[in-house]
């Protein structure tokens, strides 16, 4: 009998290798909350990937939410699409490191 897994919810990083100011971030750009008072990170619901992205101002990014490494991949490039708005230049996307997966 074979048992099927579904995937619940993935956490991945990233690193952009760049410092973010994220006050700047959220006046450029929409859909982006920042509240330093409650929370060190920016933070991106992206409802087209069902994604939440943590974005910190060191340049580390935090993906959650995910179902796949697809939903995770299209978040990163919804994200590097808000801060080239931003007037962010980021040269080659960055590497994913999943870093936990939820299964039933």
């Amino acid at each position: 009998m074979a048992t099927e897994i579904e995937i619940q919810n993935m956490v991945a990083s990233a690193a952009l290798n760049t410092t973010i100011d994220l006050k700047k971030l959220v006046e450029k750009t929409s859909a982006i909350e920042y509240n330093p008072e409650n929370f060190p990170a920016a933070i991106y619901r992206q409802s087209q990937t069902a994604v939440t992205v943590l974005i910190f101002s060191n340049g580390k990014i935090i993906f959650t939410g995910g179902k796949n490494l697809i939903k995770i991949q299209k978040a990163t490039e919804l994200l590097l699409d808000k801060l080239k708005m931003a007037g962010y230049t980021i040269k080659q996307k960055p590497p994913i490191k999943v870093k936990n997966i939820v299964a039933s």
